[in-house]
């Protein structure tokens, strides 16, 4: 008797696993994480080439998803060697002492606007976290997804840009964080 009802509870959980959020593998090669800032009010961009991410997502169990990605901060990339030095540097990231970034989310909703999806979550840089919010698009074909989005934030916020950059606009203030992934079941 008790066999057959942790089986049929069993074969209840397997049929009801279309209820479950999916986890997803990155394809990196067809994936980036970056931004978008400005200097003398001109934009670039800047990518790093390092990152990890663990994408659980479904859109009918909005409440089981989840999202967590680290960036390796001396693989930023701008097209400028210069300035990506630069970036590394304790008035901006800091890379020797804080050599990652991480957003965690901490919930989701459909996006009030129609488009897409939102994401509140965690934001940690330099070792300060702040409470951020991303809107992205969510696409399906076969065992495949596509996850692309944005969102903005004070780099001051952060403490990126500190000592002669802090009060200086020659480089922005707002960032755009940017991110295409492509995923795989």
């Amino acid at each position: 008797m008790l066999h057959a009802t942790l089986l049929g509870l069993l074969t209840g959980l397997l049929a009801c696993q279309s209820l479950w959020a999916r986890d997803w593998r990155v394809n990196y090669g067809n994936s980036k994480v970056g931004f978008v800032a400005t200097y003398d009010e001109v934009p670039f961009e800047g990518r790093f080439e390092d990152f990890e991410a663990a994408i659980r997502f479904d859109p009918s169990t909005l409440d089981q998803a989840s999202f967590k990605v680290n960036v390796t901060i001396t693989s930023v990339n701008t097209d400028s060697p210069d300035r990506d030095e630069g970036m590394l540097e304790q008035d901006f990231f800091d890379a020797s002492q804080y050599p990652s970034a991480t957003f965690t989310s901490t919930a989701f909703a459909k996006s009030t606007n129609g488009d897409g999806y939102d994401v509140t979550g965690d934001l940690a840089i330099k070792g300060i976290s702040k409470p951020i919010s991303l809107n992205f698009n969510w696409e399906v074909s076969d065992n495949a997804a596509r996850l692309h989005g944005q969102g903005s934030v004070k780099r001051t916020d952060f403490k990126v840009g500190t000592g002669d950059w802090e009060e200086d606009d020659t480089i922005g203030f707002d960032v755009q964080i940017v991110f295409d992934l492509g995923l795989q079941e």
